[in-house]
C-alpha cells in the first residue's frame, strides 16, 4: 500500500471513529458523553457527597461519579471503584440535579423523572421486585415531576413539583426498641405535608424547607436529629415535623445523627449528637435534642454536616467548620484554595466547586488539615471530555458484560 493510500486510510478510520462516538445512538446503553448535545461538559455545576463517593453534575447535563464502585453507585455499568470521576451512562436526557447517600446515587432530569443506581438491597431503587444492586441508572416509578430528592443510608425521599412527598427504602428505625414506618420498595405518599422546595437526609433521618424558609424534619430522632421540643431523644415521626426556628432558614444540612441550619440572621444552629459540636457549648452533654446556637456567621450563604462535623461557607469569607473535638474553627481547605460553592459535607469529607467547575474535596478531620505538604493537597477533579478520553470510557462500556448484581 503505498503512503498516500494509508494515510487516506488512517483518515478514514479517524472519520468512522468519530462517526461511532457523536453520531450512534443506542437508547439502551446511552452514554451521555458520547452524544452530541452531552459533550460540553466543561466542568461541574452541582455536587452531591456521601461518605464514600461523591456525584457532579456538568454543565451539559451530564452526571459524574467517583470513588468507591462496589455496588455499582458509581453508575458507569461497573461494580468497581474509580479514582477519577467517570460518567454515568444510560441517561435518556440531560440531568438537573444528583443526590447521594450510603451505596446509592439519584439524578433528577430536566423532564423531573427520578432515576437511582446503586445499591438497593432495602428498597432504594424503589423496585417492587428485589435489586440488591444496580451499575445502571432505573427510573423511579410512581412519582410526579421531581423538585428535590435526598438519599440516606438506606432510604430515599422525594419531593414533586406539584406538592407531594415521597419516601422509600429502609424507612425502619429499630434502636432502642422504638419500630416506625416499614420497609417499602416502591414510593409511599407522606399525606399532609408541606411543599417542600430542598431536602437533605441523614443517615436515618430526614429535613426539608419551604419557600418561605420553614424546617421540618422526620424519621428517627434516638439522637436528637429532629430536634423535638420535648426534649425526648428517643421519639420518631413519622410525618414532617415543623421545627421552632427563631427565624427562616437560608441553608440547612443533615449529619449522620445531628442536623444544622443557618437562619437568614446569620446565626448557626444544631442539634442531635453532641460529638459535632464544642463540648463546651454543649455542657458537656453527649446529645442536645432541640437547636443549640453554636456560631454566627452574617456572611454565611451555605452549611454543610459532616459525620461530627457542621461547616459554614460565606460570601468572601472563607469556609469554617466546627465539631470533631477540635477547639476551634478551622478550614479544611490550604491556603490557595480557590473560593468554593455548593459547598457539601458526609462522613469525613468535605467538597465545593470553584468558579471554573472544578470539584475540590478535603478531609473533615482536624488532624488531617492540610497546610503545605502538596503531596497531600485537596484533590482538584475536572471533566476529562477529550475525544480520547470518550472512547476509551466507549470502549470500556462495550467491554462489560455485568450490569445488575444478585448480590452486592
Amino acid at each position: 500500500m503505498s503512503p498516500t493510500r494509508l494515510l487516506l486510510f488512517v483518515v478514514f478510520l479517524g472519520a468512522l471513529a468519530n462517526i461511532l462516538l457523536f453520531v450512534t445512538r443506542d437508547p439502551g446503553l446511552h452514554d451521555p458523553l458520547v452524544a452530541d448535545e452531552m459533550a460540553r461538559d466543561t466542568g461541574f455545576v452541582q455536587i452531591a457527597v456521601a461518605p464514600t463517593h461523591a456525584c457532579a453534575v456538568g454543565a451539559g447535563g451530564g452526571v459524574w461519579c467517583w470513588g468507591e464502585g462496589r455496588f455499582g453507585q458509581l453508575g458507569h455499568a461497573r461494580f468497581s471503584d474509580s479514582a477519577t470521576p467517570v460518567p454515568v451512562v444510560a441517561l435518556p436526557e440531560r440531568a438537573i440535579a444528583v443526590a447521594v447517600g450510603g451505596g446509592t446515587s439519584c439524578a433528577t432530569l430536566e423532564s423531573g423523572a427520578l432515576y437511582c443506581w446503586g445499591a438497593g438491597p432495602e428498597g432504594q431503587l424503589g423496585l417492587p421486585a428485589s435489586q440488591p444492586a444496580s451499575a445502571l441508572p432505573i427510573r423511579i416509578p410512581g412519582l410526579g415531576p421531581v423538585m428535590a430528592v435526598a438519599v440516606g443510608m438506606y432510604h430515599v425521599c422525594a419531593s414533586e413539583r406539584a406538592g407531594g412527598l415521597a419516601c422509600w427504602g429502609d424507612l425502619r428505625h429499630d434502636e432502642g426498641g422504638t419500630i416506625y414506618l416499614e420497609s417499602h420498595r416502591v414510593p409511599q405518599r407522606i399525606e399532609g405535608a408541606p411543599v417542600l422546595v430542598a431536602l437533605s437526609s441523614g443517615d436515618n433521618h430526614t429535613c426539608g424547607t419551604t419557600l418561605a424558609g420553614d424546617l421540618w424534619c422526620w424519621g428517627g430522632a434516638d439522637s436528637g436529629a429532629l430536634g423535638m421540643a420535648d426534649g425526648h431523644v428517643t421519639q420518631v415521626a413519622t410525618t414532617p415535623q415543623k421545627m421552632d426556628m427563631r427565624a427562616p432558614v437560608r441553608a440547612f444540612a443533615t449529619g449522620a445523627g445531628h442536623s444544622c441550619a443557618l437562619d437568614t440572621g446569620g446565626d448557626v444552629w444544631c442539634w442531635g449528637q453532641g460529638a459535632a459540636f464544642h463540648a463546651e457549648a454543649l455542657g458537656g452533654h453527649p446529645v442536645h435534642p432541640t437547636p443549640l446556637h453554636v456560631a454566627h456567621s452574617p456572611k454565611g450563604q451555605e452549611i454543610a454536616a459532616g459525620w461530627n462535623t457542621a461547616c459554614v461557607d460565606g460570601a468572601d469569607a472563607p469556609i469554617r467548620c466546627i465539631g470533631a473535638d477540635a477547639k476551634a474553627p478551622w478550614n479544611p481547605f490550604p491556603h490557595g484554595t480557590p473560593d468554593l460553592d455548593d459547598v457539601q459535607g458526609r462522613g469525613m469529607q468535605l467538597c465545593g466547586l470553584d468558579a471554573r467547575g472544578g470539584a475540590w474535596c478535603a478531609s473533615l478531620s482536624p488532624t488531617e488539615q492540610i497546610v503545605t505538604d502538596e503531596g497531600l493537597r485537596p484533590v482538584d477533579w475536572r471533566v476529562d471530555n477529550s475525544l480520547a478520553a470518550r472512547w476509551n470510557r466507549l470502549a470500556g462500556f462495550a467491554a462489560g458484560s455485568s450490569f445488575y448484581a444478585d448480590t452486592p
